[in-house]
């Protein structure tokens, strides 16, 4: 399980350094939708690429809650099922928000770059905003909702696990706040997202090198202890 959590720490660190190198010129923080296509347009292909590794980042945080429900008491086991699905359904929809990306959006940027008339290049950026506006909907309103409410269930679960250190506890119920106060951001205070989003993935990335790291060293064997075996509940040793 600590190697799941340092693998989804890993491929969202790259994916949050795609959005910050490469696709930042493809998003709303970009600035105009004319803008913006022109971006796409000229480095297709570098944009494909970072959207590609946004869908490995979402399976990795998916297995991260896969990961942190195994570690969860037995008898909180029935509420972190309900996070997974929560979780689940959240992947999915940022999943469908990064392939609108990989394919509306390019092709709109290619009928973009070819309008031969303001009349068309209008047509295109009415398109652009309607596509734009779903995908933000779906990761950033939905998904996000989805994950932060997933995240209070698994750390409520975390809370209740005596053997999890609540140093982790805490950090994983700022991480989740960090998600919920990113999704209010979206509908309230549009200026903040961009800080937000960027504030809980840093905390989301920290958070789970810390809680592998943690798994990993809890696991190894102790000087006349078995290692533990891959079902063994982690707890701390006395």
């Amino acid at each position: 399980m600590g190697g799941a959590l340092l693998g989804a720490a890993g491929v969202n660190l790259a994916a949050s350094l795609a959005m910050l190198l490469v696709l930042a010129g493809a998003t709303p923080a970009g600035g105009t939708p004319e803008g913006r296509l022109a971006y796409v347009a000229a480095h297709r292909e570098a944009v494909m690429a970072g959207w590609s590794l946004w869908i490995g980042a979402t399976l990795g945080l998916l297995l991260s809650f896969w990961a942190l429900a195994r570690l969860a008491a037995p008898r909180r086991r029935g509420l972190c099922q309900l996070a997974l699905l929560f979780a689940a359904v959240g992947a999915a929809l940022d999943i469908a928000a990064d392939v609108l990306h990989m394919t509306a959006v390019p092709a709109l940027a290619e009928q973009y770059a070819a309008a031969r008339s303001p009349a068309e290049a209008t047509a295109v950026i009415a398109a652009f905003r309607a596509w734009d506006a779903a995908a933000v909907a779906l990761t950033g309103g939905a998904g996000n909702s989805l994950y932060a409410l997933a995240g209070a269930l698994i750390t409520w679960a975390l809370l209740r696990t005596p053997w999890v250190p609540r140093v982790l506890v805490a950090w994983g119920a700022l991480v989740w706040a960090g998600a919920g106060f990113a999704s209010a951001a979206l509908v309230w205070w549009p200026a903040l997202l961009p800080p937000a989003v960027g504030g809980t993935m840093a905390l989301y990335v920290s958070w789970m090198t810390a809680a592998g790291l943690w798994l990993l060293r809890a696991a190894r064997p102790s000087p006349g202890r078995p290692p533990r075996q891959a079902g063994d509940q982690v707890r701390p040793s006395r």
